[in-house]
């Protein structure tokens, strides 16, 4: 409800009047009566009730109540306006708690006339009770509860105390438990009775032990109490003599729903032969029992409450009439095989299952078949197998196995026989032949052929310096093929080989050793032309240098640092001993070259390098000539590759065969200019090549057909 004022003023033709000012008498505010100021213990559901306010026309009154003395508009204080009488109920109001207060809720309360121009009444305040708890656990009406148990409630809100009654009756005329004073919210119970309701209560109380009153009683009921002992019947306790399947039985046992038996060949029942439950009569059949066994076994009585268990009970089964095992029957090498295996030869047989039980096996085999003399004769074994030792190639051999059991010695098996394989030949060498000399170091194979004998699986080859074989350069076996590559040999040096065959019939003998001599490493070539330290020397010339022995190509160098850390050209696979450098090398500058000798023997090494000095002349092109050059430029012309360089670089030529494998490879510095190489020069052989030039960031490729 809002409050206005007002006023009045007369007006004339010429002017305005004085305001008249508006009359409102000031009602005075209503006196507070109850709960009086400074109440405490006050019921949350107490009415709270003022005196009219003299004067008051309107009979309406606005009321707020707040847990805050200054009434602060944040939630702590709630109003109602157009209140008509002098009273109205706490439950009307809405109120935030007050963080700063205490434990007990603490209430202020005020009120004002809603006509004339009245003010606010003192404030006056109040405490209420603590709220009345509400019960946690367990919960109304929970059943089958343990008979030691603990309750648990809610705090409610300044609660100091809490006190708790127990009772077996709703009306708790009795009582099983009442206890004041608790300051936690639960209370543990124990010495409950099976299969009882109880009943149970809350009240909270404050400091001084003033409540409002108890919650509502909650209930429980206990479980029921476990089934009484069961008493075993038959067979007897230490019966003897009892069948391996028998019928346990015992006496029913007091209120029980199930039972449960368990039989034990132990000493306790961590492991069963048997275990049934839920079973509803007092009989149980038991079978697969062994025989001349001991055994216990014991009932369990079960309800809601738990499991009874009788005493423990044993007997124990008669012993069995164990008839002799049956002949094994042999499996492996089949009846008659032929080809088998004379080392980790197995045999292997099955029970026969028509007999009695088997502790072991005896094995014999022999040459004859009345075994008047034996290569192996066992007895005592466990397994179904036996490995024989080494046997003798292209040799029969007979086997039979007995079985041994607690009811006696089988007959024996059926008499088997098996043949081993032949041994095989010894191989035939083949190449390289016996003293054959200039073999290549690199990717020499060796080969043979099988020699006259049984089938072969694998062969072992061995190659050393020594016709002793003391120390090898190369052993390998399990080889499956007839030749085998061998690594990088040493050159001029003499090496002895051989081969052994393995097969299922044994290993040969090895082969007569055979000798061959690498060819010798190349002489290092000797540099000629130009001579070591020569100046003055023309930018297009020929290198050349002295023939190795031995040698199949040359390979050669040019650089402007000594270590030939980088080279401005090189070559490798030249034939010839001579290179010429087709006018590639710069003026006035200081060369380093050198050349090596490959052959079947390996490599020679690099000879000594030789250093030369290009003559101080002009470029390939004069100045003016090579200015003229625009872009670099490649071509095959008859039997010359041409090109023109725009600028002085590097240029790289290299021959592949069809194949796309590099044949030779030459890289160079140039000065801008026109160039012409004929392919004659290259060292390579008749055919079709791919050419590629790679200079200026250009690549360009065509075939070529050398000619000699």
């Amino acid at each position: 409800m809002s409050r206005f004022r007002w006023k009045s003023a007369a007006l004339s033709a010429t002017c305005l009047m004085a305001w008249a000012i508006s009359a409102s008498a000031e009602v005075p505010a209503p006196s507070l009566s109850s709960p009086t100021n400074g109440a405490t213990d006050q019921s949350t559901s107490l009415t709270l009730s003022w005196s009219s306010a003299v004067g008051s026309t309107s009979g309406q009154y606005e009321i707020q109540v707040s847990t805050t003395s200054n009434f602060n508009n944040d939630g702590s204080t709630s109003g109602l306006s157009d209140i008509s009488g002098t009273s109205i109920a706490l439950s009307s109001f809405t109120v935030a708690a007050n963080p700063n207060t205490t434990s007990v809720p603490y209430y202020y309360w005020r009120g004002t006339s809603e006509d004339g121009n009245s003010t606010w009444s003192n404030a006056w305040s109040f405490t209420t009770l603590p709220a009345i708890p509400s019960l946690a656990l367990p919960t109304n009406g929970a059943v089958n509860q343990p008979t030691s148990l603990t309750l648990s409630w809610n705090a409610t809100t300044g609660a100091a105390m809490y006190n708790v009654m127990v009772s077996t009756s709703s009306s708790f005329a009795t009582t099983f438990l009442s206890q004041t004073g608790l300051t936690t919210l639960s209370k543990s119970l124990s010495s409950l009775v099976n299969s009882a309701t109880y009943y149970w209560e809350v009240a909270a109380t404050d400091a001084n032990g003033n409540t409002l009153g108890w919650s509502a009683p909650n209930s429980f009921t206990t479980i029921m109490a476990a089934p009484g002992s069961v008493t075993l019947s038959s067979p007897t306790n230490g019966a003897t003599g009892q069948a391996v399947s028998l019928t346990l039985s015992w006496n029913s046992a007091s209120n029980a729903a199930s039972y449960t038996v368990q039989v034990s060949s132990g000493s306790d029942f961590t492991s069963t032969v048997s275990s049934q439950a839920n079973l509803t009569g007092t009989s149980e059949a038991v079978s697969g029992l062994a025989n001349s066994a001991t055994y216990i076994w014991k009932v369990g009585a079960t309800n809601a409450g738990g499991t009874t268990w009788s005493s423990v009970w044993s007997f124990t089964t008669a012993a069995a009439v164990i008839a002799a095992p049956g002949a094994p029957v042999l499996s492996s090498p089949t009846n008659g095989a032929m080809n088998q295996a004379i080392t980790g030869l197995t045999l292997s047989w099955a029970s026969n299952t028509s007999g009695g039980p088997v502790t072991s096996y005896a094995v014999q085999v022999g040459t004859s078949t009345t075994f008047s003399t034996t290569v192996l004769s066992m007895s005592g074994l466990t397994v179904t197998s036996e490995a024989l030792p080494t046997l003798a190639s292209n040799a029969t051999y007979y086997w039979n196995v007995t079985a041994t059991g607690p009811g006696g010695t089988s007959s024996a098996s059926s008499l088997w026989s098996f043949t081993t394989a032949v041994a095989p030949g010894v191989p035939v060498l083949s190449s390289p032949t016996n003293g054959a000399m200039n073999q290549a170091v690199a990717g020499l194979t060796l080969s043979w052929t099988s020699g006259t004998g049984g089938p072969v699986t694998s062969y072992a080859v061995q190659v050393s310096t020594g016709s002793g074989f003391s120390s090898t350069v190369y052993s390998g076996s399990g080889l499956t093929a007839t030749s085998q590559v061998l690594p990088t040999l040493v050159g001029g040096t003499t090496y002895y080989w051989d081969v052994s065959a393995m097969g299922p019939g044994g290993t040969t003998s090895a082969t007569s050793a055979r000798s061959f001599t690498t060819a010798p490493i190349p002489d290092m070539p000797t540099l000629s032309s130009p001579s070591n330290g020569a100046t003055g020397v023309p930018i297009a010339l020929s290198l050349s240098w002295t023939t190795s022995n031995n040698a199949t190509s040359y390979a050669i160098q040019v650089s402007t640092i000594s270590s030939f850390a980088t080279t401005v050209w090189s070559a490798s696979g030249l034939t010839g001993t001579t290179w010429d450098t087709a006018g590639t090398l710069v003026n006035l500058t200081v060369y380093y070259w050198r050349a090596g000798a490959k052959g079947l023997g390996g490599v020679s090494g690099w000879a000594t390098p030789y250093s030369f000095t290009t003559v101080n002349g002009s470029s390939v092109l004069p100045v003016a000539a090579a200015m003229k050059l625009t872009k670099t430029e490649f071509a095959v012309k008859g039997a010359s590759l041409v090109y023109s360089l725009s600028a002085a670089g590097e240029v790289g030529i290299t021959f592949s065969d069809l194949l796309g494998r590099t044949a030779l490879t030459m890289n160079r510095t140039q000065a801008a200019g026109h160039y012409t190489l004929a392919l004659k020069e290259f060292a390579l052989a008749e055919g079709r090549y791919i050419v590629q030039f790679k200079a200026a960031g250009i690549v360009k490729r065509q075939v070529v057909c050398i000619e000699r």
